[in-house]
């Protein structure tokens, strides 16, 4: 998939498609809950009114450290809205936002220490769409702060100076795509993406920054009735590597429904993300722990 979606698509990509309102219509309730505390609930609301819709839900979950069942590991809330707007019947705007911020979160452990994360994740979306045409914009938002201390173990005969690390991540993207049918058999996709990453932590020498510029073209001609042919090439400029080009090619046969045999071939690339070129080496050769009195 690399034509269409670019930047890591080695081998495809997962599509996840969420209910509409419509769907959705009503009040949702779901509560779960099993073994070391765990607690799962949330609540969706969701309606549509002439050419308006929404979807709101809230989410609740939390368990207890495996180790302690009485120790809270991870306790989580979410919060998501959605609104969507018919302009006319074939063409809709699209309105979205969440947030997920975690309170407790037990994660790395290294030697003798345990760093406990506070990590929170938000994101908005804007989108319009019509039959064969969208334009996306997202942002994605990710920060947690982490604090090390000693297993209580060993706490008795040593101490930690508190320290607090900060990240902060942000991905902006824009997506333009666009698709032809000459023929019933023949369906041309072309488009446009740009993305903006952004990263600020203590583990890398500075606040950085990095962009894609992607442009593809993909090509599917159903030849005969069990055989279809697949084309399609990217271009992508990035800030740390030169300009790549992606292309692929699959033959597809399909003989019987729910029966399909695919023949493929593809080029792809995975640039260097921020931390792999902004690691600070002097930070990461030292110990990550401030002074310890024993």
């Amino acid at each position: 998939a690399s034509a269409v979606w670019g930047f890591n698509a080695f081998d495809g990509v997962i599509n996840i498609i969420t209910k509409s309102p419509e769907e959705m219509k009503g009040t949702t309730l779901q509560f779960g809950g099993g073994n070391y505390g765990t607690i799962m609930a949330s609540a969706i609301q969701a309606g549509k009114v002439d050419k308006f819709g929404y979807r709101l839900s809230i989410g609740h979950n939390q368990n207890a450290s495996w180790s302690n069942s009485n120790s809270l590991a991870f306790r989580d809330n979410l919060f998501n809205v959605l609104t969507e707007y018919a302009l006319t019947s074939e063409s809709m705007i699209k309105i979205s936002g969440g947030l997920v911020d975690s309170n407790a979160f037990n994660s790395i452990i290294s030697q003798d220490v345990s760093i406990q994360h506070r990590p929170a994740q938000a994101y908005a979306s804007l989108g319009y769409e019509r039959q064969n045409f969208f334009v996306r914009v997202f942002w994605n938002q990710y920060n947690t702060t982490a604090t090390q201390t000693f297993y209580p173990q060993v706490a008795q005969f040593q101490t930690v100076t508190p320290q607090t690390q900060s990240t902060s991540a942000n991905t902006y993207n824009i997506d333009v795509q666009h698709s032809l049918e000459f023929w019933p058999s023949n369906h041309l996709t072309y488009g446009v993406n740009y993305r903006l990453n952004t990263l600020s932590s203590i583990i890398i020498s500075q606040y950085s920054t990095e962009s894609r510029l992607g442009f593809f073209v993909q090509d599917e001609w159903k030849i005969a009735s069990p055989v279809t042919i697949v084309t399609g090439v990217r271009y992508d400029l990035d800030t740390f590597i030169h300009p790549t080009i992606s292309p692929r090619i699959a033959l597809l046969y399909a003989p019987m429904p729910d029966h399909t045999f695919r023949l493929s071939a593809s080029v792809a690339y995975r640039p260097p993300t921020l931390i792999e070129k902004e690691l600070d080496e002097q930070v990461n050769t030292k110990s990550p722990l401030p002074p310890v009195t024993t």
